[in-house]
């Protein structure tokens, strides 16, 4: 009975020791990686556009017409865009029953398409219409 006991015995330490050597090593995780968190860079901020200031409108010489009454009245007949001067200034609104203080005044009509002028002398008389159509060469 001793001899089976040592037999036995001698048995489950031989198995021990099989299983141990032919047992792979002990699992060890790898190290851990230090992971490198790029924290997102703020952009610059954009300047604005820039934007260029609106070109002021030009400044005209408008035509100052006198209070229509005791004053006579300009109409200007027409064919094609023109702008109207009556002594040098521009008349701002549209050339008819434009009123003209009585006496002689310069009237030019400039073609806009072509810059063609023509200007008249006119006497103008008060509460009388002085009609004008202006006469152009060139084409319309």
């Amino acid at each position: 009975a001793g001899a089976f006991f040592f037999t036995g015995a001698l048995v489950v330490v031989g198995l021990f020791w099989w299983r141990g050597s032919n047992r792979l090593p002990a699992y060890r995780p790898p190290p851990a990686r230090v992971l490198e968190v790029k924290l997102p860079v703020a952009p610059r901020p954009v300047p604005p556009p820039v934007v260029p200031k609106p070109a002021p409108p030009p400044v005209l010489d408008c035509y100052d017409a006198p209070v229509k009454r005791g004053a006579a009245l300009l109409t200007v007949v027409l064919d094609r865009p023109a702008r109207v001067e009556i002594d040098g200034d521009q008349v701002c609104v549209k050339p008819e029953n434009v009123p003209v203080a009585p006496g002689v005044h310069s009237i030019a009509v400039i073609d806009q398409r072509t810059r063609e002028r023509d200007e008249q002398k006119q006497s103008f008389v008060a509460g009388k219409t002085v009609k004008m159509q202006p006469v152009f060469r060139g084409k319309r």
